[in-house]
């Protein structure tokens, strides 16, 4: 399994973006790192398999990160790869999230309280 030629498809969930961003934290130790690359794969890239379920409603990724990392160096995927690939992905996921202008603009077009019935 190639990582480099699979087509990045960022998760649907905010909740599981968000799981990932906060995971990376400020300085992550190399256990923490591997297993956060490897749930940022898993869930960011199509990989023509279906990898491990991720459950939105525990938010774990580290626990989730440990079953990804096996599974993907069991589909044959060299860890290195996962290291090259994970941050980029991570970065990916940084870009996708609204910025507080944007939240704000958004909201612009919605006559007061409409947009909470909704």
């Amino acid at each position: 399994m190639k990582l480099d030629k699979a087509p990045v498809k960022l998760p649907k969930s905010f909740a599981t973006r968000i799981d990932l961003l906060t995971a990376w934290g400020d300085s992550p130790t190399r256990q923490q790192l591997a297993r956060i690359c490897a749930s940022t794969v898993c869930l960011c890239l199509d990989l023509g398999k279906t990898p491990p379920k991720y459950n939105n409603a525990i938010g774990d990724v580290m626990a989730y990160g440990a079953e990804a990392l096996d599974w993907l160096v069991g589909q044959g995927v060299a860890p290195t790869a996962i290291y090259k690939r994970g941050p980029l992905l991570v970065g990916a996921i940084s870009d996708s999230i609204p910025t507080e202008a944007e939240v704000d603009d958004a909201a612009a077009g919605f006559p007061d309280g409409e947009a909470l019935t909704k």
